[in-house]
């Protein structure tokens, strides 16, 4: 009995982080999550944050081009695998959503205004 509640405790854990692809469809545009700079074109981003409430802000630019902003929330799809265990365990089910797989988001050039 004691090792099929660590097993479930275990895989529970395991469910409680989500994952998701974030395109540019301009290629060398930078990418900041949350206002971190993660990289340019696509980039993989994985959270613990609570269902619900796990808002994230994506900011793509590039130099001397106006920036784009996204934003998108851990509420996009059920996490079956939380589900399951939340009703054994109950914690899980504050991580039964996820994010959607990818997030493409479009962003051209458009120069910014002189002051």
């Amino acid at each position: 009995m004691k090792k099929i509640f660590c097993m479930l405790l275990s895989l529970s854990i395991m469910s409680c982080s989500s994952t998701t692809i974030i395109k540019s469809s301009d290629k060398d545009a930078e990418i900041r999550v949350n206002g971190r700079l993660v990289g340019t074109g696509s980039v993989i981003h994985t959270d613990k944050k609570i269902a619900w409430f796990g808002k994230n802000t994506v900011e793509l630019s590039k130099v001397g081009c106006a920036e784009k902003i996204y934003v998108f929330k851990r509420n996009e799809e059920v996490d079956y695998q939380a589900l399951i265990f939340g009703i054994f365990l109950i914690v899980p089910l504050a991580w039964v959503m996820q994010y959607q797989a990818v997030h493409e988001y479009e962003y051209s050039c458009q120069k910014k205004a002189a002051n």
